[in-house]
Formats: C-alpha cells, structure tokens, sequence
C-alpha cells in the first residue's frame, strides 16, 4: 500500500499551534552563535489548546545541537476577535547577540508596534518588559483615524556614522509604507517618512512590499500599487541607500525618504507589468501580480518571486481567480527578466482570491526555490511542498518533491539565512479555513544530505524497556496488530482491550530508557500508530527535555519500514508514523536516557509503538 505523509528528509515540529502571514521579516532567523532556529507565530484558537492560546504572539527556538524546543510568549495580540495570522512579529538579533521581536495586529487601530527584548544572548527564559513604537508619538505628522500592520526589520552597519541604523516598516498611514528607524539598537524611535504613497487615489492598501537587506548600506524592495483584489496590480523594484531611494538601475526616485513627498511604486522600475483587462486576450494573459518573496544573490542582484492570475477561469468571483501562476524575477544587464514557474491552483479561501500556498527563495542559493502547490509541477488534493533548481535563470527547473500524499495542507514556506549545513525549509502543516481560523503546526526539515541516509535502529515498546507510570495499568503479555504492544487497565471495562483501540485519553503515561554508545550523537524518534481521517495527541520528552506534543502535522510515514520485512507500515485504515523527538550529545561513557510519552487532548485514535535512535555524523559538539 501506498504511504500517506511522506516527507523527504526529517521533519521536525517547532511549534503545535503557529500560523504567519508573508509580509513580516524576519521571521525565521538562524543564530549562528546559539546554534538556534527562532521563528515568530501566531497562535489560533482553532488549533492545538484551543482557547488558551488564542492570539498567543509565540517566539520559538530550535536548538540544532540538543535538538530541544522552546516557547516564549510575547503577549496576546487579537485583531477582528482572533488570533490573526497577520500578527506574526519580525526578528532581530542585535550586535550584543540579544533578540529583538517586534509585532504589531491587523489593521491596529491603537497605532502602536509592539515589542520585547531579550535579557540575555540565546536565551527565551526572561524577556524586558512589553514596550511599544507609536506612530503618532514618534513624529508622524498624520494624527488622525489611520492604523498599522505587519514590521520588517532590516539593520545597517554602515548608517549613522558606522553606528548603525534599525529600520522597521509598516503599512501606516495613509495605507501605505511608512519608515521608522532607531539610531540605538530599538530603545528608541523616530519616525521617517513614507517609502511611497498611491499615485492615484488611496485604496485598501496601497502597495504590498517585501524587502530584502544586504545588511550593510542598501534594502531593496518590490510592491504592488495596491491589492489585486481591487486592482489589476503589476510589481516593481527599488532600493534605498543614503537616505535616498533608486530605481533597479541606480537613477533616483527619491532625493530624501525621510520627509513626506513620496513616489509611487509605479514609479520604480517595473519588474512584471500586467497586461490591460479590456476583453481582448484575457483568456490567456497573466494578470494581478502579487509580491511574494525577495532575496538577494552573492552579488547582491535581487530575486524575487511573485503569483499572478492567469485567464478568466473563476472559482468563487472574480476572473482568474480559479488559476494562479508563480514567476520567477532577475535582474541582469538592463532588464528584468521574468519566467513562469509553476501553476498554484486557486484561492486558499474564498474571501481572499488571491491567497495561494506561495513559495520561498533559499537564501545564498537564489536558483534554488521551494513551492507549495496542489498541483504537481513535473495533481493532488492537497498542498504540498516542492523544490526546484534553475541553471538558466528560471527559464526551466528540474522539481524534487519534499512533501507526498500529504493528508494535510503544507503551505507558505520559509527559510532563514546564514544556516549552515544544507536546506532549513520551515511551513505550516495543517488546515487553513482563514486567516483568523486555522489548526497548523510550524515544520522544518533541518537533514543534510548526509542525514537523509542514515539508517534509525527501531526498538518496539516491550516490558523490558517501558514502563507503565498509571496506577492500574499492566502488561498482559501479548502483542498487538503490527507490532503494537497490549496493556490491560483493571478499571476499563473490559480489561483485556488493546490500547490501541482506545481513545486517546485512555492510554497512559510511559517511560522507556535505552542505552547509548559513548563518543557518538544520537537522534530519537518516536513512532506510533494513527487511524485515517483521525489525529490523536501525544506528548513526549527525552532525558529531561522541555515536553513537546505530537501529531500527524508534526510528523511522517515512518520511513525505511523499521518493523522489518514481514510486517506493513500501513493497513487498511492505518499507519506508523514517525516523530523527531530530540538529540542526544555525544558523551564521553556509555549512558541511559529516559523517554516519556503520554496522550493528550482525546480527539483521535493513536497507539504507541516504540522508538528509533540513529546516530548523527559526525557527532555534535
């Protein structure tokens, strides 16, 4: 039979109840120092706890050494009521190696950008109090009924007389992007102008930017004009430096950014222009551009990538809103040059046409891309994530695919810079009902080509390795379907029942210890059964680790078939899936470690079935 879920590479749960939205960065960064993964989320009150972490503004870190997670929640940040995915923050890690988050709701009608800082390098335990950046306060002149959203945090060593300079911006007023900068690593504020202002009458928004920094004297950006859902929108490219903003060829728009007379983004040099929709040609013409990622390459040469509408095919309303197209954007010589990739099928939701699974560009590898589509770009009913290589700029790709016969959505991929062994892809697995209704976990793959093939050393669950911490509960001697053990519980109705014909709620906390080599680093994993159409909870911990929680959006198709050749990692209706639970260091004398696992949250069948250790190459330090 034909696995459900399979992953290429380990996927690694970072976070049970997280969504974002792309117009905030950075919100996955790598530190090098800490050997730390930090990602900002939103939590939603339709995911993992439910109410409880509704509107949670989290900061995760993954550490690559230990393997271990932790949270750090920010505050709440409601936005119409929820927990909306554009209330995600943006990350900076100051020259003291300090986290600065900074986040803001959507449409946020108090003006104010908020933001926390971390007492110490590489640590989310202690956080300085809640601070705020109001726009009002800190000197822009339009006082009245405006509001912000998203931040995008982008430093310069070379500004302000080599001191450096922090640059945040937002849409604000005037639904445009607006500028603020700190001359002292983000204690204080000023306001900085506006970026750009409609050329035309003000709309919803005027102009969506993603922007990209090469750290040291210049940002570059794309936009639209305003949102295509109410215009038929094109993209262009820009850059700031000095003070001033240029067009992609070096000519200036802007002689000084920071007063209030602003350019248009048509204004900057078009990148994608959409052809008319006047009813000659629509059917197949590529119209209503939307920004989507932008990297810059080893010479600092922006890339970008951007969705369009292709014809007049409708899904719910609007004109090829049923067809979305994703383009591949370089800048060589004197032009833009611009490919179609890859189709992205239709709207996420029905509210907004123009939301697709979007796409990411991997950083210092810019001919390197990662997609998340339903439709395959070498069909399926659900997203999944695609990787693709261009030698020709774009022109054509060769497609691996990284997610298959997903059971869930896998969408809006991310990937940091500065990390240094292979690919570290972070997205959202699970159900997008709407931007302030969605039940996803936050993923990566971290694996090297060298990981990817090393062999997992499987230990079912027996009474020699595993015992059971609930009172009641014993081993009755026999062995479940496909290798799953069997527990009797003296207060179950009928006591010989399988735990893995129970609910969730019935089945008992476990420890397990294994032996370790010494001199070597080993990762553990953790393997149960699921029941299709169902999502069971568990919660594990290794030799004292911070407890994560598990489920089919944090895990996979048990790969390499560890129950051996005579048994199936998949039946009928269900399957083995494994989970990255954590890594052990090398130590210099044999050991024993200690796993726990439990069962929460009782919304679906799941059944413990053992774990797998496979030693990491070369061994961390």
């Amino acid at each position: 039979m034909t696995l459900k879920d399979t992953v290429d590479g380990t996927i690694v749960m970072l976070n049970d109840n997280a969504g974002w939205c792309w117009y905030q960065d950075e919100r996955v960064v790598f530190d090098p120092d800490a050997k730390l993964l930090l990602t900002s989320t939103i939590a939603n009150a339709g995911g993992h706890d439910g109410v409880a972490r509704e509107a949670d503004v989290d900061l995760t870190a993954f550490d690559l050494r230990s393997g271990n997670r932790n949270r750090a929640t920010m505050a709440k940040c409601n936005s119409y009521d929820s927990g909306d995915d554009h209330n995600v923050g943006a990350i900076w890690i100051r020259p003291d190696r300090r986290y600065l988050h900074m986040w803001t709701g959507h449409n946020e009608a108090t003006r104010n950008a908020f933001y926390r800082l971390s007492v110490r390098p590489g640590d989310l335990s202690e956080w300085e109090s809640l601070q705020y950046l109001n726009w009002v306060d800190i000197g822009n002149p339009d006082t009245g009924k405006h509001s912000t959203t998203y931040s995008n945090l982008h430093f310069l060593t070379d500004e302000n007389e080599a001191r450096g300079r922090l640059y945040n911006f937002s849409r604000e007023s005037q639904r445009s992007p607006n500028i603020a900068y700190s001359d002292d690593h983000g204690a204080t504020w000023h306001y900085g102008g506006k970026l750009t202002l409609p050329k035309s009458d003000s709309s919803y928004s005027n102009g969506y930017t993603k922007f990209a920094s090469n750290g040291k004297d210049r940002i570059d950006f794309v936009s639209t004009e305003h949102h295509p859902r109410d215009f038929n929108t094109s993209i262009f490219h820009g850059y700031i430096q000095g003070g001033k903003s240029f067009d992609s060829f070096g000519e200036v728009v802007d002689e000084n950014i920071f007063d209030e007379v602003a350019p248009a983004p048509q204004d900057f040099t078009p990148v994608f222009r959409s052809p008319p929709e006047d009813g000659e040609h629509d059917d197949v013409e590529f119209h209503r551009a939307w920004t989507v990622e932008l990297e810059l390459d080893s010479l600092g040469n922006p890339r970008t990538l951007f969705t369009t509408r292709y014809g007049t095919q409708v899904s719910h309303r609007t004109a090829g809103e049923a067809d979305h197209r994703l383009f591949y954007g370089s800048l060589g010589g004197n032009a833009w040059c611009t490919h179609e990739v890859a189709k992205m099928g239709g709207p996420l939701w029905k509210n907004e046409e123009d939301y697709t699974g979007l796409a990411a560009i991997y950083p210092g590898q810019p001919n390197v891309i990662y997609v998340s589509t339903n439709i395959d770009p070498r069909n399926d009913d659900f997203r999944e994530i695609y990787r693709g290589e261009t030698i020709d700029d774009g022109e054509s790709w060769n497609w691996v695919s990284i997610t298959s016969n997903s059971t869930l959505d896998n969408l809006r991929p991310a990937i940091p810079r500065g990390f240094e062994e292979g690919a570290a892809v972070c997205w959202l697995r699970g159900t997008y009902f709407s931007q302030s209704h969605f039940d996803q976990s936050l993923v990566a793959i971290f694996d090297s080509q060298n990981t990817k093939k090393l062999g997992v050393e499987f230990h079912p669950a027996t009474s020699s390795n595993c015992r059971v911490l609930h009172p009641g509960w014993t081993w009755n001697g026999s062995v479940g379907p496909n290798g799953s053990f069997v527990l009797s519980d003296e207060f179950a109705a009928d006591p010989t029942a399988l735990v893995n014909d129970r609910l969730t709620a019935r089945m008992p906390e476990l420890e397990m210890t294994v032996e370790l080599g010494p001199q070597v680093g080993t990762d553990v994993l953790l393997y149960f059964w699921l029941r299709d159409g169902e999502d069971g909870w568990l919660q594990a911990s290794v030799d004292g680790q911070a407890s994560i929680n598990l489920s089919r959006r944090g895990a996979q198709a048990a790969q390499g078939n560890p129950l051996g050749p005579d048994a199936s990692a998949r039946t009928e209706d269900r399957q083995l899936y494994q989970a990255y639970l954590g890594r052990m260091r090398a130590h210099p004398e044999s050991r024993q470690v200690s796993i726990h696992v439990s069962a929460v949250q009782p919304s679906g069948w799941v059944s413990f079935a053992g774990f797998g250790l496979r030693t990491v190459h070369p061994a961390p330090e």
